[in-house]
Parts: structure tokens; sequence; C-alpha cells
């Protein structure tokens, strides 16, 4: 976000049907996604992508970097994602 990896943050991606799939991003902002408890990915087909922090259960003091709601409750992101492995990132301006 604004450059920089935003590490902490949950990546969703929403089928226009069936169950979404989500991940965390890494202190160098990379995510990987987790479809069932036993298969990893996202289902093939075009996505809604939302990205947005929560509060951590462990630190409640920990202080949330706001992500601009074009990003998560009124995301404009987008992925299709293709049979195989695929890569999508996300370049996220703070406004």
């Amino acid at each position: 976000m604004g450059g920089e990896p935003l590490e902490g943050a949950t990546v969703v991606f929403e089928p226009s049907e069936g169950r979404p799939s989500n991940g965390k991003t890494d202190g160098s902002g990379n995510y990987e996604l987790i479809y069932t408890k036993d298969a990893m990915g996202a289902s093939v087909g075009r996505h809604t992508v939302r990205i947005m922090m929560e509060p951590d259960p462990d630190n409640a003091e920990a202080e949330l970097t706001e992500i601009p709601a074009k990003y998560n409750t009124n995301s404009e992101l987008t992925a299709e994602v293709e049979p195989g492995e695929n890569t999508f990132d996300f370049d996220l301006d703070a406004e």
C-alpha cells in the first residue's frame, strides 16, 4: 500500500457463485489463498477481491492500517482465476 508491502491484511476472493477463498499477507505482502481446510487456491472464474485489516485479538492495542473502501466494502478490485497456478498483485493507494 502506497508502494510498501502491507503485512497482516486479509485478502478475500469472492466468486459470483460458490465459496470464497482468503489468505493473510506476510511482511513482504505475499499471500496464499485457502479454499477449504484441505484445499489451497480459489475457484476458477471471475472474483471480486477485498483487502481489509482486522483487529489482532492477541494485540488489542495494535494500530490498524486504514484501507480505503474501494479495496474492501466497495471493492473495485477483480481477478480472473485460471486453472493452474495464478499470481495476483494489487497496488493500493492510501487514498
